[in-house]
């Protein structure tokens, strides 16, 4: 008996290894830092990134995967901090 028909024909492993597979494949620097849960069809996405354009493709491409019934996003945008050059050595 299935707790969740509309989950039917889909493991949550097999999603989960579905979703961080289609995220590896988008080479962003950022998605390396992402972690995904999956339960019964509901992916959760978590981490941080550095640009709201990172954020957005990452959650688009997981719900472009086979088995997702639903996407709950808990992606944090954080810019990474860029030192300059041009900073006084004056210590």
């Amino acid at each position: 008996m299935h707790k969740n028909p509309t989950h039917i024909g889909f493991i949550d492993e097999d999603v989960l290894s579905r979703v961080e597979s289609y995220l590896d494949s988008r080479h962003f620097r950022g998605f390396r830092d992402l972690q995904v849960e999956v339960f019964n069809g509901v992916v959760t996405i978590s981490g941080k990134v550095d640009n709201f354009h990172e954020r957005q493709v990452a959650v688009n491409s997981c719900r472009r995967v086979a088995g997702v019934i639903e996407l709950v996003d808990e992606i944090q945008v954080e810019p990474e901090l860029v030192t300059s050059e041009f900073q006084s050595s004056d210590a």
